[in-house]
């Protein structure tokens, strides 16, 4: 009888980078000899679903219904124990992952965790929660700084993710591209007043993709409709609608990410499988997808000239807090650095792409074959010989 692999994350419907990661590992994993059962948060009001579903007719694995919030220790067991799990895998922040270790610890069933590190030093309270753990998946290269650390990168699904008629032509707008919701990490601010430095000299604008309905984004809006000359284009973000999201991308030239910290950003690799170079902060982890040899060396020693994009350079540092969502933060820092990317360099690069599209396009094809090179298919197949082939 085939193992059963319990995965819990967000419902496979959401637009969370959790649920995105979970439901495409579940599908690759679905083609291996186990059942995989996903254990879905927010899909009901308490506890879990006695019973599975099919959550759609692509999704080729078993889909149980789960309260919302971070995961409840009685909740975890008792799932585990009435669908008879085997493994438990998940993907989570170490300070929030104490239900998942519990739950594993009193049904001594093995937990696998895909911790999404963004930045160092890595607090000592998440060691003592990866050495409860069976192993611990990283998408950078700070798994080897944990004693059970594996690289495990996140793909790209290039069915969803791909050119659409991308051509670049001198008489249309150059248009970046940043995608996100606006949050501190995120610096969507940044990209904003690079954008002021040179929209009067250059021919260019910029789409911004976000949840326009979040607080800190409303606030945002206000100043973009108090400038009305800058060319900003904004465009609401819907959770799950692929083929709009691959549409913006090609609807751009370059992808802009301006993110102070990030384990993966996945923002690059899918603006990457639409043929656009990204411009991103070169800072830990940050600058893992961007490769660091290219035939066009860029003029200012403040940047490097990369195949697939731009790493620019950060202008100060800033210590990240835990946000909890509603204003407030932990009384003390978890003490990681994140970058602040410089906004006269990213203006600068900025200038420089609007000026050389020919480097973009050959970026571009660049950034296309990097893209290829993340598929969900051989991580999921990585993952299961690391679950299930490694006892």
């Amino acid at each position: 009888m085939n193992e059963v692999i319990g995965i819990f994350a967000d419902r496979p419907d959401m637009a969370t980078g959790m649920a995105v990661v979970c439901r495409n590992l579940a599908l690759g994993l679905s083609h291996y000899p186990a059942r995989i059962i996903y254990f879905g948060r927010f899909g009901c009001e308490v506890g879990f679903s006695k019973q599975t579903t099919v959550h759609d007719d692509i999704l080729n694995f078993d889909y149980v219904q789960c309260e919302g919030r971070v995961w409840k220790p009685k909740t975890v067991i008792e799932a585990v124990e009435h669908y008879g799990v085997d493994y438990i895998f998940s993907e989570d922040d170490f300070f929030s992952a104490g239900g998942l270790v519990t739950a594993s610890l009193k049904t001594k069933k093995p937990l696998h965790l895909l911790s999404p590190i963004d930045s160092l030093p890595i607090h000592p309270r998440a060691y003592d929660i990866f050495k409860r753990c069976k192993k611990v998946y990283v998408p950078n290269r700070s798994y080897k700084l944990i004693k059970n650390g594996v690289f495990l990168p996140h793909g790209v699904d290039i069915n969803l993710f791909h050119p659409e008629n991308h051509n670049h032509n001198e008489n249309n707008t150059f248009t970046f591209l940043w995608v996100g919701r606006d949050e501190p990490r995120k610096a969507m601010g940044r990209a904003i007043t690079a954008l002021e430095k040179i929209y009067k000299k250059v021919d260019c604008k910029m789409i911004i993709h976000s949840d326009w309905r979040a607080d800190m984004a409303k606030r945002t809006a206000r100043f973009l409709r108090y400038k009305r000359d800058l060319p900003v284009v904004m465009t609401q973000m819907e959770g799950g609608d692929h083929a709009k999201l691959r549409t913006i991308y090609n609807n751009a030239d370059v992808f802009i990410c301006t993110s102070k910290a990030g384990g993966f950003e996945m923002g690059i690799t899918e603006a990457m499988a639409c043929g656009l170079p990204a411009i991103v902060t070169d800072w830990t982890f940050m600058q893992e997808l961007i490769d660091s040899i290219c035939p066009y060396m860029y003029h200012s020693c403040l940047i490097k000239g990369c195949a697939n994009g731009l790493l620019i350079p950060i202008s100060s540092t800033c210590e990240d807090w835990v946000d909890l969502g509603d204003g407030r933060r932990w009384g003390i820092p978890l003490g990681r650095k994140w970058g602040n990317i410089s906004i006269n360099a990213l203006a600068d690069a900025m200038r420089f792409m609007v000026n050389n599209r020919e480097v973009v396009d050959w970026m571009g094809q660049k950034a296309l074959e990097k893209a290829k090179k993340y598929n969900w298919n051989e991580i999921s197949g990585k993952l299961y010989r690391e679950i299930i082939e490694s006892e």
